[in-house]
């Protein structure tokens, strides 16, 4: 490894005397003789450094540039490191040509069979590279391709064992390929430089040598499809293969190609069906209630642009007997929407909320954190809160039940609706180590959006706190208890107006999308000028390190709801029985009213605060010290002891392995798993 620096530096001291042309042709010679995907990340990384050196002095002078000093051998690992992030960095920086010819040492390039194809073409039409012998033929083309002179060597030369495997298949293309069709695979500049017609293909002569070594050895007659064959498509080509037993037909797949399209981001036709599925999406997003497919086709098939009979303004297409006419395949509105979505950077994902955790996870906590402890110690706020909402089920089954080995049914006669339930915000105090009284959001109407206020369940429930002994909970309604901006702005209003009156209230929250519209940050800012709130977000990502309801209260919270819960259910069943004693048990139905939810969750926010009192626990106000978020004294102890407990978790170390992989592979390390290396099987494309 040190010798192969030191050349590196000796090899690039010499070329600094020449023209720059050369030193680019220099430096790829250089590296493409690294074989070793270590060595190739090695030297690459150095010559990134020593790119950045001359970029910057040839800046200053052209006439005279400086000698470039290399590290010989980096002493601890960790300024290993530090060095090759400092020379990529900077590097980086210049965007210059040797920089891109320096990172391909970072990279094994596949070429697809098409691409193997073009490389033949080149190699052997007689205009190009018509002056060079057949070595050096090769090296230029190694050179165009970006792999190295012996990859190409498997493909073109005879004397090469593999190079028949290779042939079987580019022969048949390239007597199909014109210089129309290889130009395409390189930049426009490049392909100016050679004087062909479009049409002109590589003679029939240059091929007939291969033909006749592939004969010589061939057992089996194969027959190749590919772009290039005439008269054939990519579904006729892909049927052909797939129908053959025998396995003599090969159907080579056309590589992907970018759209060059000015237009991309629209859709040929539609245009204004288009652009209704993106508001919706964008409105439904916003709002913190996702849309999903069946829902926007229901919300098109109302449109009149989607109605049967109704015709675009060319007069020829049909939205609805394209997409919508239930005779024909629903995977044609499948794939309109997807390519809708995907012109606009939205995607079709399953309904979750879990959050991927980020490759810099303890650095991006640790800055997070950081951000919040000195937003609220600056602002001296009064209060530390913490809000989190979660949904409950109103009918908290258990998803196994005992049941005589063998049965296969074991449905009971107790029915409930599983899947109904409501979102509660979970709003924890540091300075009590408690619960605050409960937000809770049912299904129902807002008042403002009611035709008829005074008969809504928002008007019925709207004094519900404090009615009766034990009632501390505001119940809210939205049409899916969802929270939205109107209800997060709501529930804000009720902390700092109701729980916490004339103080400064510091509140930390999640990013949902309900907590980031216009609304409520127009409110936010409002509020923050009274001074009475200062609001701090938890990054995504970062939730399950830094949100303290996650990791303190959600989990037993809900065990206790599930207990009240069953403990109301076991006398709705009891009394059900009771109207029919002695008969045979008839089915059930269970049915719990959104009063009695209430109050079972006001019990069980009453069960954990009395828990949290019981021998000093204070769980509540020691997560918040773990998390990092005491903005009064110093938790920096706690706080590491956390993030140091996360990294021995499998989801963290599975990070921390990526990122080291990556960085032995950038170092040279030899037993460093190379996951990053591996080639594709023959005939995949290219990533």
């Amino acid at each position: 490894e040190k010798k192969q620096i030191v050349a590196g530096s000796n090899a690039h001291d010499e070329e600094l005397k020449k023209s720059r042309d050369a030193q680019m042709q220099a430096m790829e010679t250089y590296l493409d003789k690294s074989t070793s995907p270590y060595k190739r990340a090695e030297c690459a990384s150095v010559l990134m450094g020593i790119i950045c050196a001359v970029e910057s002095r040839s800046a200053q002078s052209e006439q005279r540039i400086g000698d470039v000093v290399v590290v010989e051998e980096p002493t601890t690992k960790e300024a290993a490191v530090q060095e090759c992030e400092n020379a990529v960095r900077s590097a980086a920086q210049t965007d210059s040509s040797r920089f891109q010819a320096a990172i391909r040492g970072l990279q094994r390039h596949v070429v697809t069979k098409n691409g193997r194809a073009a490389a033949a073409f080149l190699y052997l039409h007689p205009k190009i590279y018509a002056k060079l012998d057949s070595q050096s033929k090769l090296k230029k083309v190694a050179v165009t391709m970006g792999v190295h002179e012996q990859t190409v060597r498997t493909w073109l030369n005879m004397g090469n064992v593999k190079c028949k495997d290779n042939a079987v298949i580019w022969v048949p293309m390239v007597e199909g390929m014109t210089w129309e069709d290889v130009k395409k695979q390189f930049k426009p500049e490049w392909a100016r430089q050679w004087d062909l017609e479009p049409n002109e293909r590589v003679p029939a002569k240059e091929l007939e040598p291969y033909k006749t070594h592939i004969a010589q050895t061939q057992t089996q007659v194969l027959t190749i499809l590919s772009k290039y064959t005439e008269g054939t498509t990519t579904s006729g080509r892909m049927a052909a293969a797939k129908h053959d037993k025998s396995g003599s037909t090969i159907a080579v797949k056309a590589d992907s190609q970018k759209s060059t399209r000015k237009d991309k981001k629209q859709g040929r036709k539609f245009h204004s069906q288009e652009m209704f599925v993106i508001d919706k999406v964008t409105e439904r997003w916003g709002s913190g209630d996702p849309i999903g497919k069946l829902e926007i086709k229901i919300e098109l098939s109302l449109r009149e642009d989607c109605q049967p009979g109704f015709l675009e303004p060319d007069n020829k297409s049909c939205f609805y007997s394209s997409y919508l006419d239930p005779t024909k395949s629903q995977s044609g509105f499948t794939n309109w929407l997807n390519r809708v979505l995907d012109r606009h950077d939205w995607a079709l994902r399953a309904n979750s909320i879990g959050q991927a955790v980020p490759d810099n996870w303890r650095a991006d906590s640790e800055e997070n954190a950081a951000d919040i402890r000195m937003k609220f110690s600056e602002a001296g706020v009064d209060v530390v809160l913490n809000m989190d909402q979660t949904f409950v089920n109103f009918y908290i089954e258990e998803k196994e039940v005992i049941a005589p080995k063998g049965v296969k049914r074991v449905g009971g006669k107790i029915k409930a609706e599983v899947k109904k339930g409501f979102t509660l915000m979970v709003i924890v105090n540091m300075l009590t180590s408690e619960i605050e009284a409960p937000f809770l959001v049912f299904d129902g109407v807002k008042l403002k959006d009611a035709k008829n206020p005074h008969r809504t369940l928002a008007y019925k429930y709207r004094d519900w706190r404090g009615s009766a002994p034990g009632r501390t909970a505001f119940m809210a309604f939205q049409q899916k208890h969802w929270f939205d901006g109107d209800i997060t702005i709501q529930c804000l209003d009720f902390v700092l107006d109701v729980l916490h009156p004339l103080k400064k209230v510091g509140i930390s929250m999640d990013m949902a999308p309900a907590h980031l519209s216009d609304a409520v940050k127009e409110y936010i800012a409002r509020r923050t000028a009274e001074g009475r709130l200062v609001m701090a977000f938890i990054n995504g990502g970062l939730t399950s390190i830094l949100q303290v309801c996650d990791l303190a209260v959600n989990k037993q919270l809900k065990s206790l709801i599930k207990k009240g819960y069953y403990g109301w259910r076991t006398d709705f069943v009891k009394a059900e029985k009771a109207k029919n004693p002695g008969t045979t048990m008839r089915r059930i139905k269970l049915k719990i009213d959104i009063e009695k939810m209430t109050e079972i969750t006001e019990a069980a926010v009453k069960d954990f605060n009395a828990l949290e009192r019981k021998d000093g626990r204070r769980s509540i106000a020691k997560t918040f010290r773990s998390a990092g978020q005491d903005p009064w004294t110093d938790c920096a102890a706690e706080f590491k002891a956390h993030l140091d407990s996360l990294e021995k978790l499998p989801a963290y170390q599975f990070v921390d392995n990526r990122i080291e992989t990556r960085t032995a592979i950038l170092l040279g390390n030899k037993d460093a798993p190379n996951d990053f290396e591996e080639e594709e099987p023959e005939g995949e494309q290219s990533g």
